[in-house]
């Protein structure tokens, strides 16, 4: 994976995680498991096993105290299993992957976050029709997971 590409992947990630932390914190369900200091997330998303291995362990060496574990479904059981999950105010799902076009229901049903200040600085980084894939009502609550062949390096 090329510099460039390793840099959006892990501002596509770190803009989930970030999204998912703030989804677990407005959360009642508790969050994310773990403390302040020493956090473990489990990302559920329905992308082949190893997919996102890289981008996680990058994110794990910037922020050492922060674990990601993944729970891989079948794509077609992603948004079931995220919707049910969620509506149960099940605690163990801190991050999940959300295909934009079902992000604005998830919206309306308060899944997403608003990452209205992550816009700016991926601008000039994901390609701005993507970019506006994930924005919902004038905000952003979703950045783009695939954005250019360059991942396909």
């Amino acid at each position: 994976m090329t510099r460039r590409a390793r840099r959006v992947a892990g501002l596509v990630v770190a803009g989930g995680l970030a999204a998912g932390m703030l989804a677990a914190c407005g959360n009642d369900g508790g969050g994310a498991a773990g403390d302040a200091n020493n956090a473990t997330l489990t990302f559920v998303n329905a992308q082949d096993p190893g997919t996102f291995d890289q981008v996680i362990a990058a994110f794990e060496k910037a922020n050492p105290n922060i674990k990601v574990k993944q729970q891989v479904v079948p794509f077609d059981d992603l948004n079931p299993t995220v919707q049910s999950r969620l509506g149960a105010k099940d605690a163990s799902i801190d991050l999940y992957d959300v295909d934009e076009p079902r992000l604005p229901a998830f919206v309306a049903r308060g899944f997403l976050a608003d990452l209205t200040d992550l816009r700016g600085p991926a601008q000039g980084k994901i390609d701005p029709k993507a970019l506006d894939l994930t924005n919902y009502q004038g905000k952003q609550y979703a950045l783009p997971r695939w954005t250019s062949t360059q991942l396909l390096c």
